[in-house]
Formats: C-alpha cells, structure tokens, sequence
C-alpha cells in the first residue's frame, strides 16, 4: 500500500508540475481580502509550528523502495497531538517533498515541492534544472486555495481542484495513519 501512495505522490507532483503549464483553470488575479486572510493565519501557524519542532517528539521512518533512491517520513507531535508530516521521496532526476500541517487534528495546509535535476543525481556536477512548489490551504475540512509557484490561484470551482482536494485529504490521512503505525 506504501508503495502506491509513493508512486501517487511522486507521479502527482510531475502532474501538477506538467498540469500548472497547461492548465486552464488557473487564473492570475490576487485573492480576496478573506483569502488573504486565511493565508496571513495558515502562515502564522506553520511558522509556529515549524519553530517548536526542536520541542516536539520526531516519529521517523525508512521508506524504502519507494522510489528508486528512497525515501523518508518523519512526524512531529506537540505532546499527542500531530503537528506536521513531512515525506521525502528521491529519484535519480529528482527529489519530491511534501510537507502536512495540522492544527487541532484537521489539515491545515500542504507544501509539494518538486526539485528536477539537470542530469541522474548520482553523475558528476548534477545540479538543480528546475523547482514547482503548490501550496495548499485548507479552510473547514476543505481545500480553500490552491497556489503554484508561478502565483497562480486555481479556480475552487473546477474540477481539478476537488480532484486535488479529495486526494491531498486521502494521502494526508494515509501517512497519518502510517506513522501512527504501532
């Protein structure tokens, strides 16, 4: 099953990368004054979050075969309460981060990042080609905003966003419930 869900987020971020240059739904304008709102929040919970992670308690794991350089989870837990997941998926052209923040035990929001490399990782002066980020934030249960790293906001009304929605809720719980594994 860990196999998929690696497969799955790995094959998503190339997706979204590839979907974020065609894609018709994106749309340029800046968001709303509630929107931006929700953003100045969101970003003062993870910064706080990401300040007492020295504090929290750190649940990490292999993820081995995952992908064909491996792979990494590793959770964070402010007493019993989980905080924030990251997983790290690394290839021979590329690496895929993914980071989930919680708060009080509902998605926050989700940074995918995705670094291509000009050349395998393992050749002499392989460097950084390209990097797409997507940021996701989530609002009563849902997905509310969904940024690319050129700025574009994609429209919650299309069909891409509640796709996107349904399966960033599906995969969070998944590691969630992966790294709550006994």
């Amino acid at each position: 099953m860990l196999s998929i869900i690696s497969q799955i987020v790995f094959l998503l971020a190339i997706q979204t990368a590839d979907n974020i240059a065609a894609s018709e739904v994106a749309v340029t304008q800046p968001p709303s004054i509630d929107t931006c709102s929700l953003i100045e929040e969101t970003d003062k919970k993870i910064a706080d979050t990401d300040n007492g992670l020295s504090n929290y308690k750190e649940v990490k794991r292999n993820l081995e075969g995952q992908s064909s350089e491996g792979g990494v989870i590793a959770a964070y837990y402010d007493k019993d309460t989980l905080k924030k997941i990251e997983t790290s998926f690394y290839g021979e052209m590329g690496k895929a981060v993914t980071e989930y923040y919680w708060d009080e035990n509902f998605l926050l929001f989700v940074r995918s990042t995705l670094w291509h490399y000009n050349r395998p990782i393992y050749l002499d002066n392989s460097e950084v080609k390209s990097m797409e980020e997507n940021l996701y934030y989530f609002y009563n249960k849902d997905l509310a905003l969904w940024r690319s790293s050129k700025s574009q906001f994609f429209d919650p009304e299309s069909n891409e966003f509640k796709n996107e929605n349904q399966y960033l809720l599906k995969t969070a719980e998944e590691f969630r419930n992966l790294v709550e594994e006994d």
